[in-house]
């Protein structure tokens, strides 16, 4: 359980040296003065993955060749970005005056929308198109626009979605090759582009945002009026293209939302009425049941990020919402109520979207686009950060963490977090020493493990115990050790980090879990130490609570049994793991309530891996809650059989609190699919 980012696909990043390739994370100029070279990943199964690269997903694949150019905001397209030269032309955007005209232009999504496409296919009719997008996200209107140019013209715009923290480490000036099987080489010594933010081009010099005209601010804000430029005759250079432009996206405006209208339409979508309850007025609301859809429709809600805490889950959908459903008695859906759902609903009060998700024991946080953590749920132990020790069913702001976070994971009743400097924090419960500060007491704002001030990759919060894998593959744990989850070859507590003993080697991936833990090697091995039942090595003398041969505990990591090369993920739950391996998902350990996936409720625990029923194949990311297990598809949709009306999750175990979100409370011991809430899809009435 307790993961954070679970982002699709595999994204390497390959150093080339005059002494050879060697494959290993991307650090950039930045980092590397702080002595920083990792990043945050998933623990239990939470968080983005990284020592052997960047993870994402090729939405539409392809291979490209370029110079990177990087962004933080959005990028607004149209009266934003010229087809006719490639030129950046939005006064207020950092990258304003740079051309994408064939660089690898990397934003975190589109600012706008079909429009977003026209300009898109305009600039590809034109040859000024980037030669890739990367993104945080699987953007509908950038993916559109690539698939009608391949159609069309054949001439498909490679589009990649990386991990939110993956993101952070692009820096524009980096040489980047995208290869068609999703790879992205990053050659050594590439210079980074200095791009001044905020900044325009006026004849011929680079102005401050601040020193423009307050109309010249916000080009966002014009309303394309074809008399702009003579009402304003001393319009920039920047915005000087916006009439044209303007002219020009007007017809071909009118072909897309039109296209748009039949495709809604054969895909099953009925007019409706602008719903209440906080959702957006629009003059046109096109409302999808979940039932809508068929075969070959298009991936609309694609899942980029999942995670199952003790008795509800969550994902983060492509359009960056977060949603959750099972219990809810504490507010850990976060949608105002503390009413328990068995299908996921939207988490309300998080405008700017999240690129993270860890659910803990009754609370939920994410990181958002901005770099922020926020959590909800119960609060009385501090767990939520804020400071005020009480419950909330809407998402708050965790106290001095408004930016720079890329990395969260919510244990039962604390929360820790990784920063882009590379240090850990943490918050909520810590009798057992799980906040690793020494105090060995409850904060109910974030502090600083001891010594972890810096190179911190990835951190993973337990019950009571905590572990972070560091820059290099070592681990360090910290808290309760009853169960041995500290990994020292004893059963002393700490308040402090400390040190594991010797793994078989370097951590790629660390999985934290209610009593234990598993790490992913570098060389695609599992290895699990804590609760005897997570440590699966087919010596069939697990340990079951109630009289099965040996200790409850195992203090030392252990290989578990098949898993010693090609795994990809790993996560765990409470007294069970879960992996994928050659895209097939296995777990092991406790499978009385059918958190297997194999069709059986044993009465003992399995003590050797056993594949997930239907799910040999399509597997890219596993989580493990309490009693119930979460997979995310993947294959690009039709090679996992991902249809319009599907996120893409499959879940079974437990379901007494609807922790499975299949709209049901019937316990599954094989894969169902967890359904989606209507789609909601605006489109205007007309375009002028």
């Amino acid at each position: 359980m307790n993961r954070a980012y679970r982002p699709i696909g595999v994204l390497r990043v390959r150093w080339h040296t005059p002494e050879g390739r060697t494959d290993r994370l991307w650090r950039p100029p930045d980092a590397a003065r702080r002595g920083r070279a990792g990043g945050p990943g998933g623990h239990g199964g939470r968080g983005a993955h990284h020592g052997d690269g960047l993870r994402g997903r090729a939405i539409i694949p392809g291979e490209a060749r370029g110079a990177a150019l990087v962004s933080r905001e959005l990028l607004f397209f149209w009266s934003g970005y010229d087809p006719a030269t490639g030129d950046i032309v939005d006064c207020c955007h950092p990258l304003s005056g740079a051309n994408a005209a064939g660089a690898i232009l990397a934003v975190l999504l589109s600012r706008g929308s079909s429009t977003t496409t026209a300009i898109l296919l305009e600039a590809i009719r034109a040859g000024t198109v980037p030669a890739a997008i990367l993104t945080t996200g699987a953007d509908f209107f950038f993916a559109l626009a690539s698939v009608v140019a391949d159609e069309l013209c054949a001439a498909p715009l490679p589009l990649c979605a990386l991990a939110g923290a993956d993101f952070a480490r692009l820096h524009s000036g980096a040489a980047i090759h995208l290869t068609a099987a999703g790879v992205v080489e990053v050659e050594l010594g590439s210079r980074a582009l200095d791009i001044a933010p905020s900044s325009c081009y006026i004849r011929g010099r680079r102005h401050a945002a601040a020193d423009l005209p307050r109309w010249s601010r916000s080009p966002w804000e014009l309303d394309g009026n074809r008399a702009l430029s003579s009402a304003l005759p001393h319009l920039p250079p920047c915005l000087a293209g916006l009439e044209r432009r303007a002219a020009m996206s007007r017809h071909m405006l009118r072909v897309v939302f039109f296209l748009m209208f039949l495709v809604l339409l054969c895909l099953g979508g009925a007019p409706a009425v602008p719903v209440s309850g906080g959702e957006p007025a629009a003059p046109f609301l096109m409302v999808f049941p979940a039932t809508a859809g068929g075969p070959e429709a298009p991936q609309a809600i694609l899942t980029i990020a999942m995670d199952a805490g003790y008795h509800h889950s969550c994902l983060i959908n492509a359009a960056h919402e977060v949603l959750c459903w099972g219990a809810n008695e504490s507010g850990q859906l976060g949608n105002g109520s503390t009413v328990s759902s068995s299908s996921p609903v939207r988490v309300v009060s998080l405008s700017e979207g999240a690129v993270a998700v860890s659910a803990g024991g009754a609370h939920t946080c994410v990181v958002t686009t901005q770099g922020a953590a926020k959590c909800w749920g119960a609060g009385g132990s501090g767990q939520l950060g804020d400071g005020k020790g009480t419950s909330s069913s809407r998402p708050v702001a965790v106290s001095g963490l408004s930016g720079g976070v890329v990395d969260i994971s919510a244990g039962y009743a604390h929360t820790c977090a990784v920063l882009d400097s590379g240090a850990a924090r943490c918050w909520g419960a810590g009798g057992k020493g799980q906040l690793g500060n020494g105090a060995g007491s409850s904060s109910g704002v974030p502090v600083t493990p001891t010594g972890l001030t810096t190179n911190v990759a990835q951190i993973g919060a337990g019950e009571e115990h905590t572990c972070a894998r560091m820059v290099g593959g070592g681990i360090k744990c910290w808290g309760d050790n009853y169960y041995g989850q500290l990994a020292t070859g004893n059963r002393n507590f700490s308040l402090t980090p400390v040190n594991t003993v010797a793994m078989g080697g370097a951590a790629a991936q660390l999985a934290a879990g209610t009593f234990g833990n598993c790490i992913r090697t570098a060389g695609g091995g599992v290895q699990c130490w804590g609760f005897r039942a997570i440590v699966g090595d087919g010596t069939n003398v697990c340990y079951n609570g109630v009289g099965s041969a040996g200790d409850p505990w195992v203090t030392s990591p252990r290989w578990i049994a098949n898993m010693t090369s090609g795994v990809t993920d790993v996560a765990v739950g409470n007294a069970h793991a879960c992996s994928v391996k050659d895209g097939g998902a296995w777990c092991w350990g406790d499978g009385r309530e059918g958190q297997l996936g194999n069709g059986q409720t044993p009465t003992l625990e399995v003590c050797t891996p056993v594949g997930v029923t239907g799910l040999s194949s399509g597997v890219v990311r596993v989580s493990a809650g309490k009693f119930h297990t979460l997979a995310l598809m993947g294959g690009g949709g039709s090679a996992a059989g991902i249809r319009a009306d599907d996120l893409g999750v499959r879940a079974w175990g437990k379901n007494d609190q609807g922790q499975l979100g299949d709209g049901t409370t019937a316990r599954a011991t094989t894969p169902v699919q967890v359904i989606p809430p209507a789609v909601r899809v605006y489109l205007p009435l007309a375009v002028r």
